[in-house]
C-alpha cells in the first residue's frame, strides 16, 4: 500500500498562507448569516423568547447550497428551532467552486464552523479527516439508517465523518410523446437502447442531445451498469495501486464512442449543454443525457413536454443507475457546541425531514427509512436506487485528485479521433501509475 497522506495533508495545509486574507468575516458573497432573519433579529427574538433557566445557543452553520439552490433549507432550520428553543441557527451560504477555497481558509485559520457542508469523496472530505478537523461520527444513532454506498464517500479509513444527506442521479431523459409514437418502450439492455437509437433517427429526428459540456456525465452514466456491476472493487484495487483500467473499460469506451460517431447531432463538438438541454425541452431531441438537477428547469422551459427518465443498462441487462451524495453535515471537532451541533445532524438524518430536502432538491434521500413522493418520470431511476442499484459518481471513489480532469480530457480525446480506446486506458494508467510513485 503506498502513503496516502501526502497530498491530503498539502491541501489543508496550503491554505494557511491565504488564510489571513479570507478570514471568517461572514458576508463572503452577499449572502448574510441567517436563522429566520438577520442576525441582530434573530438574536434578539432568542433573548425575549428564551425559557428562564436555558441558557441559548448559537449554532453557526456554512453550506455551499446557496441561491436558487437552497431548496428548503431555510424553512428546515426553522422547524428545527422551533424543535430545540434553546438552539439558534445562524447560516452562512456560499455558492459555487469558491466555497472550497473558504472551507479551506476557515479550516486553516482555526475559525471553522460549528456544522460544515463538505463535498463528498475521498479527495474533498479527506483531507479534512487526515487533518483531524472533523468528528468520527461513526457511533451516533442515525448512522445504522443510512445506506453504506452514501457512507462510503463521507467516510475516511473505516470512520464515518459527514452524514450523506441526498443522492443526485444522472440518466437518459426521454421524450414520452415520441417513444409513444415510434411504438418504443424504455430499453432494459443496451442493444434495445441503440435499436430505440436507430429508430427515432429513421424518423428524422436527433436521437441523443450529446454536446461538446456534459462528455463527463455521459461516461458517468455508462460506468455503473457498464463497470462497477461487475467489477465493485474496482476502485478498491486501483486506489491501492493494484487495478488498471486496461482489461476492463475498453468496451464501454468503445460503445461510448460508437455512440457518438453514431448518434450525437452534427454539430455537437460546438454544441453547448445549455443549448442541448433547449433543444430536449423544445422537441428538437428525443434523449438527453443529464442529472436529476435538470428536472424542474425542464418543466419550466416547457411545461407541455412529457418526459420521463431511465438507468442506462449494459449489454448483459444489468441497470445500475449513477447516483452521487450531493450534500453532506460535518461537525468541526474542535466545536463549542458539539451537542448541539449532533442533535442538529440528528435532525437532518430523521427520514422525514431528509425526504423533504429531497423533495426540495429533486434529488433521492439517504435514510433507508425515508418515504418521499418521487415525480412519476423519475421513477425508474427511483427504483434503481431504491433496489441498491447505483454508483457514486467516479471522482467520488478516485483518490487521486488529477485522475477525473485527466478521465475528461481523454475521454474528449477519444470523440475527436485524437486517441484510440486502448490509448485512453493506458493515458489513465499512467495517470494512477505517476500517483502511486509520487505517493508511496
Amino acid at each position: 500500500m503506498y502513503k496516502k497522506s501526502a497530498y491530503l495533508m498539502t491541501v489543508i495545509l496550503a491554505a494557511a498562507v491565504t488564510a489571513s486574507g479570507c478570514g471568517s468575516s461572514g458576508n463572503t458573497d452577499g449572502a448574510k448569516p441567517t436563522s429566520s432573519g438577520s442576525p441582530d433579529a434573530s438574536q434578539s427574538a432568542s433573548q425575549s423568547s428564551e425559557p428562564a433557566g436555558e441558557k441559548q445557543v448559537t449554532l453557526k452553520v456554512l453550506s455551499f447550497k446557496s441561491g436558487q439552490e437552497i431548496g428548503n433549507m431555510e424553512q428546515l432550520n426553522e422547524k428545527f428551532e422551533q424543535e430545540n428553543p434553546g438552539i439558534q441557527i445562524e447560516l452562512e451560504a456560499k455558492g459555487g467552486t469558491a466555497y472550497k477555497e473558504l472551507l479551506k481558509a476557515r479550516a486553516a485559520s482555526g475559525e471553522l464552523a460549528d456544522v460544515v457542508m463538505v463535498h463528498p469523496g475521498y479527495s474533498s472530505l479527506g483531507p479534512y479527516a487526515e487533518a483531524d478537523y472533523l468528528l468520527d461520527l461513526s457511533g451516533e444513532p442515525w448512522a445504522g439508517d443510512i445506506a453504506d454506498s452514501a457512507k462510503s464517500v463521507t467516510s475516511f479509513e473505516g470512520k464515518l465523518y459527514a452524514l450523506p444527506n441526498d443522492l443526485a442521479a444522472l440518466g437518459v431523459y426521454y421524450n414520452k410523446e415520441v417513444f409513444e409514437k415510434l411504438g418504443l418502450a424504455v430499453p432494459t439492455t443496451y442493444d434495445e437502447f441503440l435499436e430505440i437509437c436507430e429508430k427515432i433517427k429513421a424518423s428524422g429526428m436527433n436521437a441523443i442531445a450529446l454536446n461538446k459540456d456534459w462528455q463527463i456525465f455521459d461516461t458517468y452514466t455508462f460506468a455503473p451498469s457498464w463497470i462497477y456491476a461487475n467489477h465493485p472493487d474496482f476502485d478498491d484495487k486501483m486506489n491501492a495501486g493494484e487495478g488498471t483500467f486496461a482489461g476492463v473499460w475498453e468496451e464501454m469506451f468503445q460503445a461510448y464512442e460508437d455512440l457518438y460517431k453514431n448518434y450525437a447531432p452534427k454539430d455537437a463538438q460546438g454544441l453547448s449543454g445549455d443549448a442541448a438541454q433547449n433543444n430536449f425541452a423544445n422537441g428538437k431531441a428525443a434523449m438527453m443525457i443529464n442529472g436529476s438537477w435538470a428536472y424542474p428547469s425542464l418543466k419550466q422551459a416547457n411545461p407541455d413536454l412529457q418526459f420521463g427518465m431511465f438507468p442506462l443498462p449494459n449489454r448483459e441487462g444489468a441497470i445500475w443507475a449513477a447516483a452521487a451524495v450531493g450534500t453532506t453535515w460535518a461537525i468541526n471537532k474542535d466545536s463549542a457546541q458539539i451537542e448541539a451541533a449532533k442533535t442538529y445532524l440528528k435532525f437532518w438524518a430523521d427520514p422525514a425531514n431528509q425526504a423533504s430536502w429531497a423533495q426540495s432538491q429533486n434529488s433521492f434521500p439517504t435514510n433507508m427509512q425515508a418515504k418521499q413522493d418521487v415525480e412519476e418520470g423519475l421513477k425508474p431511476i427511483a427504483d434503481a436506487i431504491a433496489q441498491g442499484n447505483y454508483w457514486r459518481f467516479l471522482d467520488q471513489g478516485w483518490i487521486n485528485p488529477n485522475l477525473q480532469p485527466e478521465f475528461q480530457t481523454n475521454t474528449q480525446k477519444l470523440l475527436y479521433e485524437q486517441l484510440t480506446v486502448e490509448g485512453v486506458t493506458q493515458a489513465l494508467d499512467a495517470e494512477m501509475k505517476k500517483y502511486v510513485e509520487q505517493n508511496r
